[in-house]
């Protein structure tokens, strides 16, 4: 349980086996991210942040377009801006004017101080909001203490609910509601963006996303490096994309169009990380060769292999979620072992659309150890008495895969998002709802 030791130490997302089928994995527990590097006065579990806090001005809407910055959309001058120079405590509601708002605002602060409560106001209710915040590539970056207008939604740790955000390597990303709740209310909803460690960061760049009817269009950017062997005109290609096309609408979206291309040669397609020691710079060096022109979308990644340590997994999406307009970090990638795509495509794309799920806010339904479960209520839970051999791990077979065994253990792991793969491909209304709140899934074609 090499690999599950590591996500439950640094609470990544990811799917791990030593043959065809993952055979351990987890999301694991995060680690509280806020706790002894968190200033004197920093807000407890639940409780309001500090009075005064930065509010954020409200930029342009989205236009369309990949930018020159990345490949990210062109979010127009305003995603440049800092914040504003007015006392932050003075600051009035942004106007939205008299149309109403748009389908996909951002809010840029620009730098912003790690541990420090921020604040955004929306004078309109929202689908749903994604927080991002970049940092330095080797930091561990997390968004706790979420509060809006109803209270709480995200505790100290980032696990505590009603909805969850984990920490992801560079850039903190956290996609709400992700419990399955309905439209966000007008109003204030405060956040801290914090680091593992006290010399790490001190600032972070920091964005919110605010979607308003999303779900219409999702992009997917596969990417072949040329080392992989496998052709950008071989069938079984254009197999995998089509597979992968009925998968990934399975999850919510309702229109997925797949671009495959080619990566440049030097690229390596052994993708190396090492999540104990906080390493994923081989993640970084992946997203890095992504061409900058690229229109933005869930960059997929067909590679030789991924390891972590000398752990061999099928698949990894570093963000949970993902962001919108960085490509080139780490927590964008979803790598998946692309070698058994000559005889298995609709195996890989059974392995990616588990990673986009993940990509796009979903937490597992199960972990492996049975100790957390996801924080939507029409997701069935495998407890860990359904752990019929004993040995401490819930697998496919225990929990009920092709409807088999009886309840609590019935059918519990046949749902895309169990850990492991072995059961059916269910995908609930409202993990449906979640995938579509993500921006990524709100872009233009």
């Amino acid at each position: 349980m090499r690999l599950a030791l590591t996500l439950a130490a640094w609470g990544l997302a990811a799917c791990t086996a030593t043959g065809p089928l993952p055979s351990s994995a987890g999301d694991g527990g995060a680690p509280d991210l806020a706790g002894s590097s968190a200033p004197d006065g920093h807000a407890p579990d639940g409780a309001p942040p500090q009075d005064g806090a930065p509010v954020a001005e409200v930029g342009p809407p989205l236009d369309g377009g990949a930018g020159s910055d990345g490949g990210g959309p062109d979010l127009g001058d305003g995603l440049d801006a800092g914040p504003t120079d007015a006392d932050p405590t003075d600051a009035g509601p942004p106007d939205l004017g008299d149309d109403g708002p748009p389908a996909l605002q951002v809010v840029a602060l620009g730098p912003q101080p790690l541990r420090t409560p921020l604040t955004v106001r929306l004078e309109a209710p929202a689908d749903g909001l994604l927080i991002q915040a970049r940092g330095p590539a080797e930091a561990i970056l997390g968004v706790v203490d979420v509060r809006g207008p109803d209270g709480p939604l995200v505790g100290h740790s980032g696990l505590e609910g009603p909805s969850r955000a984990v920490p992801n390597p560079g850039v903190a990303t956290a996609l709400l509601p992700n419990d399955g709740s309905g439209p966000l209310p007008a109003g204030e909803y405060r956040f801290t963006v914090t680091a593992i460690g006290a010399d790490v960061a001190d600032t972070a760049e920091v964005e919110i996303w605010i979607s308003r009817g999303a779900g219409a269009h999702l992009r997917v950017n596969v990417w072949v490096p040329p080392a992989l062997g496998i052709a950008l005109d071989d069938p079984a290609l254009d197999l995998f994309a089509a597979a992968l096309r009925g998968r990934v609408a399975a999850l919510g979206v309702d229109a997925v169009s797949v671009a495959v291309q080619g990566l440049p040669a030097e690229t390596d397609p052994v993708v190396r990380m090492n999540g104990l020691r906080r390493d994923f710079s081989g993640l970084s060096a992946l997203a890095a060769q992504r061409p900058l022109d690229t229109p933005p979308g869930v960059e997929v990644y067909l590679v030789e292999d991924i390891l972590d340590g000398e752990q061999r997994i099928n698949g990894f999406a570093a963000g949970l979620p993902a962001p919108l307009g960085w490509p080139d970090t780490a927590a964008s990638v979803v790598a998946v072992r692309g070698v058994l795509l000559p005889d298995f495509p609709a195996a890989v794309a059974d392995f990616a659309q588990h990673e986009i799920g993940h990509a796009l806010g979903l937490f597992h339904t199960t972990e492996p150890f049975g100790d957390r479960h996801d924080p939507l209520d029409d997701t069935l839970p495998c407890p860990l008495a359904c752990d019929a051999d004993g040995d401490g791990v819930l697998f496919a077979r225990e929990c009920g895969a092709q409807g088999q065994g009886s309840p609590p253990c019935q059918g519990a792991s046949d749902n895309v998002m169990f850990w492991t793969l072995g059961g059916q491909r269910g995908v609930s209304a409202q993990q449906r709802a979640v995938t579509r709140r993500h921006p990524l899934a709100g872009l233009p074609p």
